[in-house]
């Protein structure tokens, strides 16, 4: 999405190239989700304790931290969502917050596709008894999201995640089944996003999306998180409404999509259960030193647990679930390529021509001149097998790891798991 593309052009040209400019929007994005959530909950609560409660929360939850480090959109867009709400509600402290609240949601727009979905619905359920401002909410609504929809991109993307897509109907009654099926697909989808397995134990099992050993939640937090919900239904305090619809809204988008349930489309999430959870939390007396003592040990324990299957057990065994190896082929061959007159990498490598531009010399404005940069470029060429090749001068070749070529093999190149993913050979 444009949004967190120009936010690394911005860093890139600050820090260079290299991951950190990739990543920094997001972690800066993630370190003031945490700040604006405290002032969101303390401006609609007006107690100070849930709000910091509420910060602490979110600041090691394993589903916004894991999200928080590196380059997704998602994480950018939560970031406008939450500090655009809270300029929404504060407005009537300062005239301008209400434009940089328009500003900030109309960002989030174009960061991340879930927002196009929740924010309307959100924005919507909140003001639906003003008629005043629905009205001002449904025209602010209209500008970005008509102009989205009606570019390329609006268009194909939807086009490729729908779940409609894969729904089958019998064609002697397809409308009635279609709308049967999608309605019982949709509320299936849904209420996977409330499992305890999904939020507690394994998350959505994707690697890129979560440690896999345990959920986007801490298990302590669950007692903490039904108490909140249950005194949010009984008193029903205004901020109470708007979090439970913030709940409930934000799997929708999910839900309309295939794989679901999908941590990252659902990460909107975190601020609610961030909320409910202090809300419980706050509700016990914490001067008793041994209560105090107790939730201190649990929650330093199972952060601790966290970080050393972050650190220490989650980069061997999802190696592969972010293309572990692939930088270090790349590598190796553009540090050697004025040794050689062609340079072939196979086409197992998915994307890989991403990581060649990014990690080589190639100069983006030429690259773009291209007519097939996704096959190559000057010295470098993708291929099925380099057997089908015509061979002249010095080649290095970069194939898979199951695949022996003629010459001489220079080097394996492994994962993190130490799982053999390339060789790389020379004739």
């Amino acid at each position: 999405m444009p949004v967190y593309i120009y936010s690394v052009s911005f860093f890139q040209s600050i820090l260079g190239k290299g991951n950190l400019s990739v990543r920094f929007p997001s972690v800066l994005a993630g370190t003031m989700t945490v700040v604006f959530l405290i002032k969101l909950i303390a401006d609609l609560t007006k107690r100070r304790k849930p709000a910091l409660i509420s910060g602490y929360i979110l600041a090691i939850l394993p589903w916004h931290v894991h999200f928080g480090r590196a380059g997704f959109e998602a994480n950018l867009s939560l970031f406008f969502i939450t500090a655009g709400t809270y300029l929404l509600f504060s407005f009537s402290q300062r005239k301008i917050n209400l434009l940089l609240s328009f500003i900030l949601l109309t960002l989030a727009f174009y960061t991340y596709f879930a927002a196009r979905i929740f924010l309307p619905l959100l924005l919507i359920s909140l003001f639906i008894k003003d008629k005043k401002k629905l009205k001002k909410i449904i025209l602010f609504l209209i500008l970005p999201f008509i102009l989205f929809s009606l570019s390329s991109q609006g268009l194909v993307r939807p086009s490729t995640v729908l779940f409609t897509r894969e729904v089958k109907a019998n064609p002697d009654t397809f409308f009635t089944n279609k709308i049967f099926l999608f309605n019982e697909q949709f509320a299936k989808n849904y209420f996977k996003y409330f499992s305890l397995d999904f939020l507690f134990f394994s998350g959505d099992g994707n690697g890129r999306h979560g440690v896999k050993e345990i959920g986007g939640i801490y298990l302590w937090l669950l007692p903490f998180l039904l108490l909140g919900i249950h005194r949010g239904i009984k008193e029903k305090k205004f901020a109470d409404k708007i979090f439970f619809i913030w709940l409930l809204v934000t799997p929708i988008a999910g839900a309309l999509s295939i794989p679901s349930p999908h941590t990252l489309r659902s990460l909107y999430m975190v601020v609610p259960i961030a909320y409910f959870s202090a809300s419980g939390m706050s509700r016990l007396n914490l001067d008793k030193r041994l209560l105090s003592c107790f939730i201190c040990f649990i929650v330093i324990y199972f952060l601790f647990q966290y970080l050393h299957i972050y650190y220490v057990h989650y980069p061997k065994r999802t190696s592969p679930d972010w293309s572990g190896g692939y930088r270090q082929a790349i590598e190796y061959a553009v540090e050697r390529e004025d040794k050689y007159d062609k340079i072939f990498i196979t086409d197992k490598m998915t994307l890989g021509y991403i990581y060649l531009y990014y990690y080589g010399r190639e100069d983006p404005a030429e690259v773009l001149k291209s007519p097939a940069p996704q096959k190559g470029f000057e010295k470098f060429k993708f291929v099925s097998s380099p057997f089908n090749q015509k061979i002249e001068g010095k080649v290095l070749y970069l194939g898979p790891y199951w695949e022996d070529w003629y010459g001489k093999k220079l080097a394996e190149v492994k994962n993190q798991g130490n799982d053999l993913v390339f060789t790389i050979w020379e004739n």
